[in-house]
Order: C-alpha cells, then structure tokens, then sequence
C-alpha cells in the first residue's frame, strides 16, 4: 500500500519465541485456516513464502541473526502423520 510515508504491508505474527539475551534466533509460528488437502509441498513452500520473507525480515530489524518459520495448517492433516496439522517450514 503506498502512502505518504511510502509502502508498507500490515500483518501479525501469531507467536515469536525468543530470548532477549540471546539474538541469534528466533521462531515464529504463524496459524493458517483454510486451504486444499491436495496442495503439494511445492505449492505451500510457494504460497507462504512471501509471508515467510516478510516476517523474516521483521524478527531480523529486531536484532536477530536467523528465524525459524512454521505455519500450522489448522484443520489439514499431515500426509504422513494423521491427526497432526500439516507444518510448512522455513529457515532464514
């Protein structure tokens, strides 16, 4: 969105674990509602992985060195672990 002050994006990081003392990680867990059961690995590393970026380069302007990113698919079970949420995963 372009404003006066220039673009930016507006969002929320569900969790962050951190420790104050320690900046050299992070980890963020984002939940995530909806989506398709036959979206492959592929398409989900693709279509959060500008989110991932996002949240990424925000824990790093916070002094951290490197971010853990996990988005839990609420309501799609993992493939090879039923009755578990589907988890996308990034390292930045």
């Amino acid at each position: 969105m372009a404003e006066r002050f220039g673009a930016y994006v507006e969002g929320s990081i569900d969790v962050l674990c951190c420790d104050p003392s320690d900046r050299s990680h992070a980890l963020v867990v984002d939940y995530k509602t909806g989506g398709s059961a036959v979206e492959t690995p592929d398409d989900l590393q693709e279509k959060h992985r500008l989110q991932a970026e996002t949240y990424a380069h925000a824990v790093r302007a916070m002094g951290y060195d490197s971010v853990s990113l996990r988005f839990v698919r609420v309501g799609v079970d993992d493939p090879s672990c039923p009755g578990r949420p589907q988890v996308v995963s990034y390292e930045l």
